[in-house]
């Protein structure tokens, strides 16, 4: 029964721990996607000047 019990509360643990990842990343992921939005434009500028050159 003790076994039982510990394997359920790992798992639960673990579960929770990957929801908490899963969050995180989500958050990164739509920041970096906001910052993505506006880098574009400088890049192609940044790489239009060097082709110039």
């Amino acid at each position: 029964m003790n076994l039982n019990l510990s394997k359920i509360a790992n798992f639960i643990v673990y579960f929770l721990i990957a929801i908490l990842v899963f969050f995180i990343i989500h958050i990164l992921a739509t920041s970096i996607n906001f910052e993505f939005k506006e880098l574009p434009r400088n890049s192609l500028k940044v790489n239009n000047s060097i082709l110039l050159k």
